[in-house]
């Protein structure tokens, strides 16, 4: 059959988008609004600016994947940049016995969102999975009687690997 004759494919389920002019004005009219919540936020609660401008950056970066076509080109530098900016910012907030633990367990969100929206990027939920374990971790070695326990962190390799090679065999 000549493929001049054939029916034009059926188009997927990705919503139009509106007219250009539109799109820009609404992307435009979104930053004006973010960028007048940071600074009404920073009138009361003084914050390290360049924290919230990688959170709100992470988060337009989002908006970007979300109000286009699912580009996941917005969607990995959104997460991932909205993790690390909500952890420096959260981390302001935190007793200094606390530090090192926010920031990469926010990573680990941020880089886990991606998963959240595209499933065939296993990748964000396993980074995500080690940044958050580390922040874990950290904290953990942070309590008081911690290090007897963490001496033995190695059986949990040990036992993963059986059950791998278990798995292998079945």
């Amino acid at each position: 059959m000549d493929p001049e004759q054939l029916p034009p494919p059926e188009s997927q389920s990705v919503p139009p988008l509106p007219p250009p002019r539109e799109r820009k004005a609404a992307i435009g009219g979104l930053i004006l609004v973010l960028a007048g919540i940071l600074f009404l936020l920073n009138e009361f609660f003084p914050v390290n600016v360049g924290s919230v401008f990688l959170l709100v950056a992470g988060i337009a970066f989002l908006l970007a994947y979300f109000l286009g076509r699912r580009n996941v080109g917005f969607l990995i530098p959104g997460g991932i940049v909205s993790g690390v900016g909500l952890g420096i910012l959260l981390e302001q907030y935190l007793p200094p016995v606390q530090s090192g633990v926010v920031v990469p367990i926010c990573m680990g969100l941020g880089f886990a969102i991606i998963w959240v929206f595209e499933r065939r990027h296993a990748w964000g939920l396993i980074t995500g999975a080690i940044l958050a374990a580390i922040g874990v971790y950290t904290y953990a070695n942070q309590l008081a009687g911690f290090q007897d326990v963490a001496r033995w962190w190695p059986m949990i390799l040990i036992i993963l690997g059986v059950w791998v090679l278990i798995r292998r065999i079945q």
